[in-house]
C-alpha cells in the first residue's frame, strides 16, 4: 500500500511540474532561511557554555555607586591574589592581559605582525576549558617565558615540525624577548568571547612593565575572571566585597567603588560593560531574528497549503473515480497526505 501510495504521489509531482516547482520551491526557500537563522541564534546562546566550569565562573567588573549601570570590565592585577586570600569561597582566579595590540613575532630570519597575543595566569587551564594538543597544562604558562601556541599558528610558523621547545622572540620596545613554546592549543572555538593565537605567561609582565605589574592597584588593564567553589551565592560574595575594598585600597575607594561578578554566559549578550573584550551582541537581536524565522515559515506553511488547497478542486475527478473503485475515505486522506509530506521531505532536502 505505501509503495502504491508513493508511486502515486511522484506521478503527480512529474505530472504537474510547474506546481510542484513552486510549492516545493517555495517551501524550501522558507525553510532554508528559517534553519540558518535558527543556527545564527544558537550560535549566540552557546557562547562559553562549552567550559565544563561555565556555571561557577564569574568576571569581575567595576562600577562607580553613583553611576552602578555603568560598568567597567578593566581590574587591577591585585584584586585576584587577594581575593584568593581572603575569600576561601574563590576556588581559583585568571587574569588577562590583552592590552599589548598588534605584536611583532620573529622565529628564525621570519617576522611576523600578529594579532591575538594575551598574557594570562598559569591557572588559566584549570578554570577554562580550552584543551591542549601538545604539553602539560599545570605547567604549560608557569615559566616566565612560556609561551602556549594555538595549532593553526604553529602550523602557520613550524608546518609539520613538533613546536614544541621552539623558541619564537617577542620584539617590543627595542627588546628582544625568547619565548619557548611549551604547549600547542586547539584552536578557540568561535563562540568564546576570549581569541587568542598566542598566550604568554602572565609572570613575563614583571619583565614588560615592573615588578609591580603582578600586584598593583594603580593600573586598570587587566580581566579578572573567578571560579567560586560549588553552592557559593556570587551574591553573598558580592556584598563583603565593601569590607575588602577598605582593607586593601582606602575608605573612599569602599564607599564609592562597587565590585561586581559578571556571569560568565551573560558577557557576550550584554552591550552595557564597557572596555569588553570581543565584539558582543544583544539580546534584543536574538528575539528579532527569531521572530522573523518565525514569520519566514508561517508564510511559507500558508503558502504551501493554499496552493495545495487551490489544487484540490482540480482532483475531485481523481478522488471520485477512487472512491468508485472501493478506495475508503481514510485511503484518499492518506493519499493527499503523503503527496503533502513527500514534498515537505523534498523541500528539507533542498
Amino acid at each position: 500500500m505505501f509503495k502504491n501510495y508513493l508511486k502515486t504521489a511522484m506521478r503527480n509531482l512529474l505530472r504537474y511540474k510547474g506546481y510542484s516547482l513552486i510549492n516545493i520551491s517555495g517551501l524550501a526557500i522558507g525553510l532554508a532561511c528559517c534553519f540558518v537563522i535558527i543556527l545564527f541564534v544558537r550560535h549566540e546562546l552557546s557562547y562559553d557554555r562549552f567550559h565544563e566550569l561555565a556555571p561557577r565562573i564569574y568576571r569581575l567588573l567595576h562600577a562607580s555607586k553613583s553611576d552602578p549601570k555603568s560598568r567597567s570590565a578593566l581590574s587591577a592585577s591585585a584584586y585576584a591574589p587577594h581575593l584568593l586570600q581572603e575569600f576561601p569561597e574563590i576556588e581559583q582566579a585568571v587574569r588577562f592581559f590583552t592590552n599589548a595590540g598588534a605584536a611583532n613575532l620573529k622565529s628564525g630570519s621570519e617576522v611576523r605582525t600578529v594579532n591575538g597575543l594575551v598574557f594570562a595566569d598559569a591557572s588559566l587551564f584549570e578554570v577554562f576549558s580550552f584543551r591542549l594538543r601538545r604539553g602539560n597544562p599545570a605547567t604549560a604558562l608557569t615559566a616566565p617565558n612560556a609561551m602556549v601556541i594555538a595549532s593553526s599558528a604553529a602550523q602557520s610558523w613550524f608546518g609539520n615540525e613538533d613546536p614544541l621547545g621552539k623558541t619564537i622572540f617577542y620584539l617590543r620596545d627595542g627588546q628582544k624577548l625568547a619565548l619557548q613554546i611549551t604547549g600547542v592549543l586547539e584552536d578557540v572555538p568561535s563562540n568564546s568571547h576570549l581569541q587568542f593565537d598566542y598566550l604568554v605567561s602572565f609572570n613575563m609582565l614583571k619583565i614588560l612593565r615592573g615588578d609591580d605589574a603582578l600586584s598593583e592597584y594603580t593600573n586598570f588593564n587587566y580581566y579578572t575572571y573567578l571560579l567560586l567553589r560549588k553552592s557559593v551565592a556570587p551574591e553573598q560574595l558580592a556584598s563583603r566585597f565593601p569590607d575588602f575594598l577598605r582593607k586593601y585600597r582606602n575608605e573612599y575607594t569602599a564607599n564609592n567603588t562597587l565590585l561586581v561578578l559578571q556571569p560568565l554566559d551573560d558577557i557576550h549578550l550584554n552591550t552595557s560593560i564597557t572596555w569588553d573584550l570581543g565584539t558582543n551582541s544583544d539580546k534584543k537581536y536574538l528575539y528579532i531574528f527569531s521572530a522573523v524565522a518565525f514569520l519566514i515559515l508561517l508564510i511559507a506553511n500558508i503558502n504551501f497549503i493554499n496552493l495545495a488547497t487551490a489544487r484540490a478542486a482540480l482532483r475531485a475527478k481523481e478522488v471520485g473515480v477512487r472512491k468508485v473503485v472501493g478506495a475508503k475515505r481514510r485511503q484518499v486522506v492518506q493519499q493527499m497526505f503523503g503527496e503533502s509530506l513527500l514534498s515537505c521531505a523534498v523541500a528539507v532536502i533542498l
